[in-house]
């Protein structure tokens, strides 16, 4: 007997290769893919809960820098204060108004 080729057999007799959705469900199976997700979604909630702890820990950092800046500009404000205080006294001697 002659094995039968894709020529000769008829459209309707040519097995289609089964799809994802044609493929039969267990409850071991479906389990499976319930803790899959489930993993991802934790997983996702780790990546994002520690990427805003990074952010609180930049945040942070950038408000020492702020106060610490705001600190050496009082100090150099005072300091030019104090040295056009003296300019003043010596350029227009103690008249102020």
């Amino acid at each position: 007997m002659k094995k039968p080729t894709a020529k000769s057999l008829k459209p309707s007799k040519i097995k289609k290769p089964l799809m994802d959705k044609d493929l039969p469900v267990t409850k071991r199976l479906l389990d499976l893919k319930i803790q899959e997700v489930k993993s991802d979604i934790t997983s996702l909630r780790l990546e994002t809960k520690a990427g805003f702890e990074a952010v609180q820990g930049k945040l942070t950092q950038m408000m020492i820098l702020l106060e610490e800046q705001y600190d050496r500009n009082r100090i150099a404000l005072d300091g030019y204060t104090t040295v056009y205080e003296k300019l003043e006294v010596h350029t227009f001697g103690n008249k102020q108004k």
